[in-house]
């Protein structure tokens, strides 16, 4: 039997802002469905070692994506969400998790023992053999990966495959969903080059500070073109950073929600206020 093992899905990850995130998390979830249907037996497990959805409060969208996956993917093995921080909110002393809509299939929220695999879900501690660790993203010792790269430090993208008779497992990249890459820029001319030969991947530019002040309109075309994630300078007097733009760095719809948090009224008064600006 092997046991697929990923983590932080993040349905409903900037939905409202950016459309292509949708895309591009509904394109990763289909990969790994894909792989499953190919590659896995009936009696094999999926795991996902937290992070569902991007925060506690998704949405409509998000949790339909979410029931649509995980129906596809209990028509081929057997599924465990494990219950993480990421997936609860406290409450008046109580946490609760978004987890818990998904009631068709399993929700590990006390230490778990799956096959010889100690399951280590949220607010719990255990040490013993070979574990899952929830809140450490470890799976014996190793990180567990994110299905997709979202976020500059989200590190590698696919899911571990563990053979419990072998007790081996080996990872399995995720290749459909674009990476974050950082690449340097020294000069004008390296700048052209990456222009003319833009990668399928989510840029971050460190570029040198001269570039802007002897080649300001050259170097905003090219880099207007490129259209990376983010920009830094850098000032070759002291090597260091000297201005950082992060084009995607705010979510202003889940940064407001959060401010809200159960306030019924406001939320109902902010969702029909976003309504009627997406209709615009």
């Amino acid at each position: 039997m092997n046991i697929w093992i990923t983590k932080n899905i993040r349905f409903g990850y900037k939905y409202t802002l950016n459309k292509s995130s949708r895309e591009e998390i509904l394109k990763s979830t289909n990969w790994l469905t894909s792989l499953l249907k190919n590659k896995a037996n009936n009696d094999d497990i999926f795991i996902l070692s937290g992070g569902l959805f991007s925060n506690t409060n998704p949405s409509v969208v998000a949790i339909n994506d979410a029931h649509n996956f995980l129906l596809e993917l209990k028509k081929i093995c057997n599924i465990y969400l494990v219950n993480s921080s990421k997936d609860n909110r406290l409450f008046d002393g109580n946490y609760f998790s978004t987890l818990n809509i998904f009631n068709y299939v399993n929700i590990i929220n006390d230490i778990t023992d799956i096959s010889n695999i100690t399951i280590i879900p949220f607010n719990k501690i255990n040490n013993n053999g070979i574990s899952l660790d929830v809140e450490l993203g470890l799976f014996n010792g190793d990180k567990i990966p994110n299905l997709m790269q979202l976020e500059e430090n989200d590190g590698d993208q696919g899911v571990i495959v563990y053979n419990d008779i072998k007790q081996k497992h080996i990872f399995l990249e995720n290749k459909k969903s674009p990476k974050h890459e950082t690449i340097t820029i020294n000069n004008i001319k390296e700048l052209k080059e990456l222009s003319d030969n833009i990668p399928n991947n989510h840029i971050h530019i460190v570029i040198d500070k001269s570039l802007i002040d002897n080649y300001k309109t050259q170097t905003d075309i090219l880099l207007f073109k490129i259209n990376p994630v983010s920009i830094k300078y850098t000032d070759d007097k002291y090597d260091e950073i000297v201005d950082d733009v992060n084009i995607n760095s705010i979510d202003v719809d889940e940064a407001i929600i959060s401010h809200i948090g159960y306030n019924k009224e406001l939320l109902t008064q902010f969702n029909r206020i976003k309504l009627i600006l997406d209709n615009k």
